[in-house]
Parts: structure tokens; sequence; C-alpha cells
């Protein structure tokens, strides 16, 4: 009878006499299962779902503080990084604005001060306002001065919808050309304010041709708001910015410079009786009535006469507009309080609370950044002196740090040309590879279904009646504890309603386990076949051979380059040599600081380094950066260990042919796999 029928009539017989275990142990689950499994079952199903809900709870909460956590955090680095960069630029502008001013220490504080307290209480920023205040110091305004015509600025910035800038800058340069003081300032703020809401022209382009026309206006005696008012009657006919500028410097040069000439074509005085030039809305509204009996080819000639072509338009534009020019420096010069009141109404809506809400916004931002600008400007300092430190270093090093370079330049063309060169034997190799993993996964296939599924089969028939023994015992053991764990959860918690306390006393599940002793599954190990060895230690030659060809490859390499590195760093240069990366190259002689051969340490820097450079190019540029002899030893050696490898293949050719026919010769009466153990 076979193994396998001995097996399965002797594990048959060892089973009889655990049918009275199996009947045994199934009454006392039947009898655990009435008692216990309808309440555990409750329990367990409201338990459960208590729990579940809990957990679901305080998995939600989790995620929760977590998004939270996260959100906190980012706002945190960015709110950080806003106040120091708020901080950054007001400092830096409370610095320029300083500067241009020429203030103290107390008068930068007292700007400081100032800014900050406007930049809380005002839709301007306090980084707006010392910018403003920069450009009043770039005009030529003290510390006092600024404090006093920074509220006119603001006023006439919001009024008119400027930049604090672009106003400062303006009301500065009217201030100097008519001689006003910083008290009028609000006079000035005013006068634009009121031109700018009652003409088609703005604060910018009034800026514009301010630069042409304030100075020749105020040598002819206009006051500022005569100059505003011509700039104005000259918008409403389109001239505007640059070109009403310099319309009006046209008319009042040759006003002035050219008064005889005009008063004898005209009939009107150009001069008063002190000889001064008239003002030049006085002599606009005199040529008007000069000229008001001519027709308009007539008039438009005598214009063109008088003051060429590129004041015709204006002098006309002025002449036919008289009345409206004098109302508007009568409302002009009656405008006291306009930009303050325009101001106001501008920063009354919407508009107006959220840029005070900005405001507010760089003031924490500033008084947060000031509490961090110690650390920061510690910090910093820090990282400047590492980084220093790091550029010292880098000079004393410069000859490592390129050699160093040109090393793993070499290096990295080196193994770039092997692997071109060598091509051929780097597929054999993967060739080679991907043979030796089939066939060992091959043996491996026989070898599981051969060696291991059989000895795990005898080891089951041996231990069939203990592995049967000890899974009863152990469902049997684990249903008993659970039950008494049940019933002791029942007891602790009845004990606990009717006031005797919580006592629980749980059983492991596992307690008083039983079971009987296995023996050990003992599988042979695995020995490679023929074959499989065969590939291995030729794959294992050619890779060796391969790496050693590179390494005496790598190692000439870099040989000839530390040679001609230091013959680099050794010889003397001449002038005709370019100059060093770290300087210009110095010999003792020219009062560079020299070293035993005369040259800089800088030039031996200098020439190691170019001398890196050489070497490299010579080697990568020589026949495959070897000499012909090296190349011939190279393939003479790769060569012999092809022919090793291809003996080994063909002796293992021969020996599959002669299993294939001693497998014929048996007639398949068993199988043999080629390389199996």
């Amino acid at each position: 009878m076979s193994a396998a029928g001995n097996l399965v009539i002797n594990m048959m017989g060892n089973t009889q006499h655990l049918a009275k275990s199996l009947s045994k142990g199934q009454v006392m689950i039947r009898s655990f299962a009435k008692g216990g499994t309808a309440s555990l079952t409750r329990f367990g199903g409201r338990s459960g779902k208590i729990f579940g809900a809990i957990g679901a709870s305080a998995k939600k909460m989790g995620s929760m503080v977590k998004s939270a956590g996260m959100m906190m955090a980012q706002a945190a680095i960015v709110g950080t990084g806003f106040a120091i960069a708020k901080t950054i630029e007001y400092d830096d502008a409370l610095r320029s604005a300083g500067a241009k001013s020429r203030a103290t220490e107390k008068g930068l504080a007292d700007l400081d001060n100032r800014a900050k307290m406007l930049g809380r209480t005002t839709s301007f920023t306090a980084t707006q306002v010392v910018t403003l205040m920069e450009e009043l110091g770039k005009g030529g305004f003290k510390v006092p001065e600024i404090m006093d015509v920074t509220d006119d600025v603001m006023n006439l910035a919001r009024a008119t919808g400027t930049e604090g800038a672009m106003a400062a800058k303006l009301m500065a340069t009217s201030m100097r050309v008519f001689g006003l003081e910083a008290s009028e300032a609000g006079r000035v703020a005013d006068v634009f304010t009121a031109v700018s809401t009652r003409t088609l022209t703005t604060v910018e382009e009034l800026a514009e041709g301010w630069k042409f026309a304030a100075k020749p206006a105020k040598d002819l005696g206009m006051s500022i708001e005569e100059t505003a008012a011509m700039m104005g009657t000259l918008a409403q006919m389109g001239l505007k910015g640059s070109i009403a500028g310099t319309a009006i410097r046209r008319l009042a040069t040759i006003s002035a410079s050219q008064a005889d000439k005009m008063q004898k074509k005209f009939g009107i005085a150009f001069k008063d009786s002190a000889g001064a030039a008239r003002p030049l809305i006085d002599v606009m509204a005199d040529i008007s009535n000069a000229t008001s009996r001519l027709g308009s080819a007539d008039r438009m000639q005598e214009f063109y006469e008088a003051f060429g072509l590129r004041g015709v338009t204006a002098v006309g534009g002025l002449a036919d507009n008289v009345v409206q020019t004098d109302a508007l420096v009568a409302a002009l010069e009656g405008a006291g309080g306009e930009a303050k009141r325009v101001s106001e109404e501008m920063d009354a809506g919407i508009g107006g609370s959220w840029r005070r809400f900005k405001s507010a916004i760089e003031g924490i931002a500033l008084m947060f950044g000031e509490m961090l600008t110690p650390s920061v400007v510690g910090a910093m300092e820090s990282m400047k002196e590492t980084i220093n430190g790091w550029t010292e270093w880098l000079k004393e090093n410069w000859t490592s740090v390129t050699n160093r370079i040109a090393e793993l330049w070499l290096m990295a063309m080196t193994y770039i040309e092997f692997t071109w060169n060598n091509m051929g034997t780097l597929f054999q190799i993967v060739i080679e590879t991907i043979a030796l993993a089939a066939v060992s996964f091959a043996n491996k296939v026989v070898y599981f279904f051969t060696e291991m599924i059989p000895a795990a089969v005898m080891w089951f028939g041996e231990n069939f009646h203990g592995i049967i023994f000890n899974s009863i015992e152990t469902v049997l053991t684990l249903f008993i504890n659970l039950g008494k764990n049940v019933r002791a959860v029942w007891t602790a918690i009845t004990g606990f309603i009717s006031g005797e306390g919580w006592n629980l006393d749980l059983t492991p599940l596992f307690d008083d386990l039983n079971t009987v002793a296995l023996t050990t599954l003992d599988i042979p190990e695995r020995v490679k076949g023929d074959i499989e060895q065969g590939l291995e230690q030729s794959l294992g030659a050619l890779i060796n051979a391969t790496e050693n060809s590179l390494d005496t490859m790598m190692s000439d390499r870099l040989a000839t380059l530390h040679q001609m590195q230091a013959e680099a760093a050794a010889k003397k240069l001449d002038d005709t040599q370019p100059e060093d990366p770290v300087g210009k190259v110095r010999t003792a002689s020219e009062g560079g600081p020299a070293g035993p051969s005369g040259t800089s340490t800088a030039s031996v820097a200098g020439a190691q380094m170019r001398g890196s450079a050489e070497a490299m190019m010579t080697i990568l540029n020589s026949a495959g950066a070897q000499t012909d002899e090296m190349q011939l030893k190279v393939q003479k050696k790769l060569l012999k260990e092809q022919t090793a490898a291809r003996k080994i293949a063909e002796e293992q050719e021969k020996r599959a042919r002669r299993i294939e026919a001693e497998r014929e010769r048996n007639n398949g009466q068993y199988l043999v796999i080629a390389g199996a153990p």
C-alpha cells in the first residue's frame, strides 16, 4: 500500500476517539449560547453604537483641532513676516525722511511719533506719512516745518485723490517758488483743491505744468491763486499739464522781455511806473480789451505776430475768458478750509473706514515688528557673520575647492565615457543577470513542489491529532472565559446599582488553555544547480573585471590630474596669463604679498585652478583618456573574460543535452529539471 494510503488510514483511526470530545464541546457551546449570547449581543450592540458615536465625534474634533492648529500656525508665520516687512519699509522711509530734513536724534524721534500717531488715527498709513515727510525734507523743510505742513499735505492728497508724495512735492515746490512760510501750507492746499474741483485739471496735471509756469508767473508778480487760475482756465480749453505750463512761460517771457514792442503793437502798458513787468493776468485782460474790436482773422494775426504759433492758442483762450479767470481767482482766494472740508467728506464713507482700518492694522504690525526688531537684527548679524566666515574659508581654501570640483567633474566624465566605450560588456552583464534570475526562479519553483510541499504534508499527517485537539481546546477555552467575563460584567453592574460598589474581575480569554506539543516542521535547504552556480560565477567574474577596469581608468586619470595641478601651482606666472578669479595676479615687485617664489598666494590658487582645467581638457581630449597601451591592455582583459564565460556556457549546454538524453532513455518515468537539486 502506498504511503499516502497508510497516512489516510492512520488519520482515520486516530480521529475516532475525538468524536466524543467534539460532541461534549458542542453541548457546552449550545448551553453557553442560550444563556449568554443574547445578553452579550444586546450589550455589545448598544455599547458599540455609543462608543462608535463617541469615537466618531472624537475623531472629528481631533481633525478640527488639527486644522485649527495648522491655520493658527500659518497665520502666525504670515503675520510675523508681514510685521517684519512693514517695519523694514517704515524704518527705511523714516530714516530717509530724517536724512533729507537733516533731523537730529530728537527730530527723528518727533517725526517717528507724529507719523505713527497719524497712521493710527487717519486714513493714511504711517509709511505713507513718512514718505510725504521725505518729500518735504527734499524741498528744504526742517523738522518743525514738516510737523506743521504734514496735516495740510494729507488734506490735499485725500481731497484730490493724489498720492501723498506727489501732493508733498507740489506743495513744497509752490511754497518755495512763491516764498510762502510753513504757516501758509493750508492756503496752498486749499488753492490746489479748489482749482482741481472747479476745472478740468487734476493735481498731477497741475504739478506737471507747475514746473514751467510757477517761476515765470512769480517773477511777473502773480500770486499762487492767479497762476493756478490761469492753469485752470487753460485746462477748460484742453490745454493741460506741461502744455499749459509752457504756454504760460512763453507768454510771460515775451511780455516781459519785449514789453516795449508789445506796448507799441497793442497800445497797452506791459510795465508799471517802476519799470517792472506787469502781472500776466492783468496784461491778458488789457490785450482782450485792445483787440475786442478786431475781426477774428485780424485778431488771430495780432496774437500770432506777438506770441508766435506756440502762444497763439493760449493767449486767445486767456483773452477770451478774462471774466471767467477773474471769477476763478476770486474763488481760489476765498477757498479757505476747502482742502480739509473735502478731505473729511472723502473719508466719511465706507472707503474712508476701510482705509482707517488698514492704517490701524499697519499700526499693530509696526508695534509687533518693533518688538521683534532686536531679535531679527541679532539673527541677521549672526547670519552675516556666518556667511562672511564661509567667504573667508572659501578664499583660504580656494585651491582645495577648485581641485575638488575638477576631480568631481573628471570622475563624472570618466563614468560617462567608460559606459559608452563598454556598452557591449554592460549589456552582457544585464543579459546574464536576467538569465540567472530566470534559472533561479525555475529552480525555486521545483524546490517548492518537490521539497517544501511534501515536507509540509508529512508534518501535517504526523500532527493531525494535535492540531485538531489544540483547535477545539482553544475555541472552548475562549468561549468559556468569555462567558465568565460577561457574567462578571453583569455582576459588577448589578452590584454597582445596588450600592455594593464597582467590583470587576475579568478572566484572561486564554486562561487555563492546555495544548499538546507538535513536532517541528523540517524543510531541507535548497541546493543550487550546476547551471545556476555557473551563471553566478560567470556573472561575478564579468562584474569584477569591469569594476577593476573602471578603477584602473579612474586612478590613472586622477593621478594625471593631481600631477598637472601641482605643476601648474609650482610654475611662475607671467603677464600673458589670465587673471586669477580671487584677484589680479601681483608679484612682489608690484607691492603684493609674495610667497617664497615671488608669486602671491592668490596667483598660486589661480594657477592651480587653471592647471585643473587644463588637466581635465588634456585628459578628456586624449584617446579614451588613456594611452594606446592601456586601451589594449583593457581590451585584452575583457576578451579573456568573455572567452572564459563562453567556455562555461558551452559546458553548461553540453550538460543540458546529456540530461535530456538520459531523460529520453528512462522513457519519461521521472522528471529531471536542469539545475534542480
